[in-house]
């Protein structure tokens, strides 16, 4: 596509997008620093088939996943919600640990982990990942962003290019993955600025023994959560992607298509072959660190850029030689990556300086927000002085080699802010302005007990199946009235799995 396209058709960056959603991995901790030993919160339903919290590959290994949302802002607010849930349901003595890398683990903490496991449907998965892997790297938590593009968009730009023999299916999934390719080739730009894995409090295989800590992103270099060299795969297209995976399969170097590790994944309804019948739903992307400066651990900033990315791929041209672009990008990633935080890195910074000449003139085309450009402008300062980054803020938090005290102090701070003295009596003290203490009440309850749910201004909307409910009163004072009506509407507090999809596996 090209500029005079876009503003032929009267287009705006508003329309590229479908919906939005954020999984988010986190440890529950004790206050001694090491994995909590308590059990997952029971009150949540079950893991069969809660859609939005769950546990992974340990038991103290949460994860929050929002239901699709239309627009940043609600995925934010969404993700802000499920934090407050868990939080208001830790002990007394456990935070979240606001790090990608694990805390140190102690002999004790990696038997206890591999002896408690409460997902049995993922058992021989999880025994696989525990042999091939480790702890040490199964245990690394980050965020998974997961972006779908208009569809109507798509539609109107499939019939205006007039491709002869092509059918809309290839069209979305040709422009998906372009926009994978894109991604992928530009990691090096959201691990610069948005890397914070600065140290890892374990010495473990993957690590090799010559690494000089800080370095910017740990889990973002090849010795983090990555598939080992003999299972990598590339982006030269989709075909040879989904062929190589059945490959790896094929010849049992991967359990299934999940233990495919790569910084973006194409998402399909059924099976991953399905891709090819009825085309990609979504991209997830998988290259964030947990940010542990901000309560939900993700910046908008960061979603943001992430979009300006997605927008700038579909005005630039695939490389003609992907493979050996994605392994000089990779490289370029590597190096960022293991780079000390404090230091510039001159072949970096003349890439990026080229990209964000790009990215400038996308946003002056596309007539978007001042917004994008100041972030720009935020972003290439920190080209120049590497110290402003995320990276090297968290890596000036080191002592004595450790994060340990940083991350117990910000686990704290976070469990005040979302479950604190001012939000006893609220849920959602941020929702104040936008839900009544019934209306948080019942959101509340729906999330614990496993219904889906959305809300707007004074309306929740509870659903369960095809049956959904509206909530929009102010008589529920209780979280046990809340659970009374949810009883007379839906005639349970505990969806029945065999009626609900079974959401989430492990990594």
């Amino acid at each position: 596509m090209d500029y005079e396209l876009w503003q032929e058709l009267g287009l705006t960056f508003a329309d590229l997008w479908q919906a939005t959603g954020i999984e988010v991995e986190e440890h529950r901790v004790q206050k001694s620093g090491c994995l909590s030993r308590h059990e997952y919160p029971n009150i949540f339903g079950s893991r069969n088939f809660h859609p939005m919290l769950q546990s992974d590959f340990g038991e103290s290994q949460m994860e929050l996943v929002t239901l699709p949302q239309p627009n940043l802002t609600a995925a934010m607010s969404f993700l802000d919600v499920l934090q407050a849930v868990v939080q208001r349901q830790l002990n007394a003595d456990e935070v979240i640990w606001p790090l990608s890398l694990p805390p140190h683990l102690s002999d004790d903490d990696k038997q206890f982990v591999t002896t408690h496991f409460g997902r049995p449907k993922y058992q021989q998965y999880r025994d696989y990942l525990l042999k091939n892997y480790g702890i040490e790297q199964e245990l690394i938590t980050g965020i998974h962003v997961n972006i779908s593009l208009n569809e109507v968009l798509l539609e109107k730009l499939f019939k205006q290019a007039k491709l002869p023999n092509s059918h809309f299916v290839s069209y979305k999934n040709h422009t998906y993955f372009h926009v994978a390719q894109f991604l992928s080739l530009h990691r090096y730009l959201l691990t610069y600025f948005f890397g914070a894995s600065p140290i890892s409090e374990n010495q473990y295989w993957r690590i090799p023994e010559h690494i000089h800590y800080p370095v910017r992103s740990l889990r973002s270099s090849t010795y983090g959560f990555e598939n080992t060299a003999d299972k990598r795969i590339g982006y030269i297209s989709l075909h040879d992607q989904i062929n190589a995976i059945e490959h790896q399969i094929a010849k049992r170097r991967y359990f299934s298509e999940h233990e495919f590790y790569g910084p973006v994944r194409v998402k399909s309804k059924g099976d991953f072959r399905a891709v090819f019948k009825n085309g990609i739903d979504y991209l997830e992307l998988r290259m964030f660190d947990l940010n542990p400066f901000e309560p939900n651990h993700l910046s908008l900033d960061a979603l943001n850029f992430v979009r300006l990315l997605i927008a700038q791929s579909l005005f630039t041209a695939a490389p003609k030689d992907m493979n050996q672009a994605y392994a000089a990008a990779m490289a370029l990633n590597e190096k960022v990556a293991l780079t000390d935080p404090s230091k510039k890195i001159p072949q970096f910074i003349a890439w990026a300086q080229r990209d964000f000449k790009l990215l400038y003139q996308t946003c002056e085309r596309l007539g978007l927000p001042d917004y994008f450009k100041h972030l720009l402008d935020r972003l290439s300062k920190q080209l120049d002085d590497p110290q402003d980054t995320l990276g090297y803020q968290v890596a000036a938090q080191i002592q004595n080699n450790s994060l340990e005290n940083f991350g117990l102090t910000q686990g704290q701070k976070f469990k005040m802010y979302y479950a604190g003295a001012n939000a006893k009596t609220w849920p959602f003290l941020f929702l104040k302005d936008t839900l009544n203490l019934s209306q948080q009440l019942v959101l509340q309850q729906a999330i614990i007990h496993g219904f889906k749910v959305n809300w707007q201004v004074h309306r929740v909307m509870v659903q369960f199946g095809k049956e959904f409910h509206l909530y929009d009163g102010d008589w529920i004072r209780t979280p046990q009235a809340a659970d009374q009506w949810l009883q007379t509407k839906f005639r349970t507090l505990r969806p029945d799995p065999d009626q609900a999809r079974t959401f989430g596996g492990i990594k």
